[in-house]
Parts: C-alpha cells; structure tokens; sequence
C-alpha cells in the first residue's frame, strides 16, 4: 500500500467545561493506493496534545473504496475543509454512496 499525504491543518480547541484546558490539534489527510488492486482510500489521522502535557492519537482507515483517484482527492479536500475527524469517515462515506446511488 502506498500512503499520500495530500493536506493537514492544526487548530487549538479550548474545552469551556474545564476552563483551563486546551488541546492542540493536527489533523492529516491520506489517500492510500493499493497498487496490487488498483483501488484507493482515505485515512485521517487525529493528533492532540494538550496544555498539560496529555497526548492522544486516533486514526481511522478505510481501503479499497474506488478506482477514482480524482474521487477519493474530492472526498479529501471536502473533509479537510470541514475538518472531518477519523470517527465521522465510515459515516461520510457511506453517506456519499447512498447519495450517489440514488
């Protein structure tokens, strides 16, 4: 498999319940190529570290989904506009394919 970072972004978000805390955030974009297959995904990848010190990474991947690279870059660049996390992927995906297929 042959990963693409096409785009990332960082933010800081304060949590208001805790007032003293806030997390930096990163996140990253990947489109993955399985060559064998000839078949694309995506994988986002969620980074926080915050004010004290407390370090968290979370990441979901999803392979196999088209044979559309221009596809999958669209997919990547709406998700990195709204700062889709790696939670939301399977859902959005999914989404995208119900709406296509109607």
């Amino acid at each position: 498999m042959k990963k693409n970072k096409l785009y990332f972004c960082e933010f800081t978000n304060y949590d208001y319940i805790k007032e003293e805390e806030s997390k930096d955030i990163m996140l990253e974009y990947y489109s993955i190529l399985n060559e064998e297959k000839e078949l694309y995904g995506i994988e986002i990848c969620k980074k926080e570290k915050s004010n004290l010190g407390i370090e968290n990474i979370e990441k979901n991947v999803v392979i196999n989904y088209t044979r559309d690279k221009e596809e999958v870059e669209r997919i990547i660049k709406c998700m990195f506009e709204n700062k889709v996390t790696p939670i939301s992927l399977q859902d959005i995906l999914r989404d995208i394919n119900i709406k296509t297929s109607n």
